[in-house]
Parts: structure tokens; C-alpha cells; sequence
């Protein structure tokens, strides 16, 4: 991934990624079969968690508007980083 891809994610989903996970996504380390380095895949799958109704989907209610998922494990279980809004 590139400077310019990370940005646009941060711009799109009006957060400021932690440093070190950007600073991880830019080295392309392969850290887990989980961990979502595609810009693609997290565009998608981060509106997709806020978006989600689903009743006490996180932690009794919804995905809240700071937190970036960073991977999932194809189960349902999602890992994510707090992230500052912009």
C-alpha cells in the first residue's frame, strides 16, 4: 500500500489511523492471514460494520464511528484498532 492509498482511506472514512498501523500498512508487513492490507477491502468492510443494524452487534450496540477494522477471521470475529476522528 502506498501513502496515497492510506490517506485516502483516512479521508473516506474521516479517521486518523495510528501511526504504527499505518506505518506497518506502508511496509507491507504480512503480519496475520487476517490482517486486511487491500485499500479495497477495508473501504468496503469498514462502512459495511457501521452500516450494520444488527442488534447488539458490538459489544451491546453498534460499531462505533472510531474504531477501523483492521482484519477479520472469515467467522464473524473482527479485529480493530481505535482510531482518532477527523
Amino acid at each position: 500500500m502506498n501513502t496515497e492509498e492510506v490517506s485516502a482511506i483516512e479521508t473516506h472514512l474521516k479517521l486518523k489511523l495510528p501511526s504504527k498501523y499505518r506505518e506497518t500498512l506502508l511496509a507491507g508487513y504480512c503480519v496475520d492471514p487476517y490482517f486486511l492490507q487491500d485499500p479495497e477491502e477495508l473501504l468496503i468492510e469498514n462502512p459495511e460494520l457501521r452500516m450494520c443494524h444488527v442488534k447488539d452487534a458490538f459489544a451491546g450496540g453498534s460499531w462505533p464511528d472510531s474504531y477501523f477494522c483492521i482484519g477479520n477471521d472469515g467467522c464473524g470475529d473482527h479485529s480493530s484498532l481505535n482510531s482518532t476522528p477527523l
